[in-house]
């Protein structure tokens, strides 16, 4: 077994137990990508091989339109997170992804997925709370 294939087997069996709401997503034509449609937002998980590397994995939350217009960019620019952060965009929506090399996890698949999305959370908490232009704060 290789190490894509014992981490998928990881996230499945522990999704399966803890999070039962995570499918596979057979719309994006991976067979290690699985996605969680949940109020308010929807989350993806990705495998990622990586040529003469440990595979990667890759954490993104799907965020509605008005975070196009907060901070999120400048926090995510000046955070000191071990993930490697990044910001993509397209079709009105905003995507805050989080990726770790598999030798750099410090815990199980589970616990990497609650720890990479407590981080995210606290970035989107920071971006909506400060003030925008005269006062306003960006969910005013």
């Amino acid at each position: 077994m290789n190490l894509l294939e014992y981490y998928r087997d990881a996230f499945i069996e522990s999704t399966n137990r803890f999070e039962p709401v995570w499918e596979r997503d057979d719309r994006s034509g991976n067979p290690y990508q699985w996605i969680k449609r949940n109020y308010p937002y929807t989350e993806r998980l990705q495998l990622l091989e990586q040529e003469d590397a440990h595979p990667k994995i890759l954490f993104s939350i799907e965020l509605p339109e008005q975070y196009m217009n907060t901070s999120l960019i400048e926090e995510v620019a000046g955070s000191n997170s071990r993930f490697e952060l990044s910001i993509a965009s397209g079709n009105q929506k905003m995507y805050l992804n989080a990726a770790i090399s598999v030798d750099r996890l410090q815990n199980t698949v589970m616990g990497h997925l609650h720890q990479v999305r407590s981080e995210i959370l606290s970035l989107l908490e920071i971006a909506i709370v400060i003030p925008m232009h005269g006062g306003e704060t960006a969910h005013d």
